[in-house]
């Protein structure tokens, strides 16, 4: 599979999420629909499998074509923090109903997910969320869920060392309350 060419219809799924806005690269066109990330030395928007990109970070919101502009000469909405459908990969890298849910997807291209980082080469993209019934016309789509934010950057100190655990206890009340 090859980066897309064209607009890609997005499908997000439930409600919620965040928007935010960001420069395009220079020499850079962006599909709406598709996933970007940022790349490393600049934080400029570009399609999720250019290389020196970080991870994920959303879902292209509209079409901006910056191949004749410099560097943050144009701006792109960017859908995150939600599940959107993408393409599955093909046979031993793609997800199934055996799946577990919350592993790990990474971007193969900006509209297909792995199941695995092909040997670390892969950018992670986000969350699996399950896959779209038979008989839907987004049937085997692939639930993504991508994250605003990358718990991994969370500073330790903040956290008393345990990531994971500091995010889920949020509002969580361990009292017994009946009495």
């Amino acid at each position: 599979m090859a980066n897309s060419t064209a607009n890609r219809k997005k499908y997000p799924y439930g409600q919620g999420g965040r928007n935010v806005t960001l420069p395009v690269d220079g020499a850079t066109h962006i599909y709406d629909g598709v996933m970007v990330s940022q790349l490393t030395a600049t934080g400029m928007l570009v399609p999720a499998s250019t290389a020196a990109s970080g991870r994920v970070i959303g879902v292209a919101d509209h079409e901006q074509d910056n191949t004749d502009g410099a560097d943050a000469a144009l701006r792109c909405s960017v859908a995150t923090d939600q599940i959107f459908l993408m393409a599955n990969g093909a046979t031993t890298n793609a997800f199934s109903e055996a799946s577990q849910i919350g592993s790990p997807a990474y971007a193969y291209d900006d509209h297909t997910v792995y199941d695995n980082s092909n040997g670390d080469t892969l950018k992670f993209a986000g969350y699996f969320m399950g896959l779209e019934p038979d008989g839907a016309p987004t049937a085997g789509k692939v639930r993504l869920l991508i994250p605003a934010f990358d718990a991994s950057a969370v500073d330790e100190a903040e956290t008393g060392g345990d990531v994971v655990q500091s995010l889920r206890a949020r509002n969580v009340v361990l009292a017994n309350v009946a009495d």
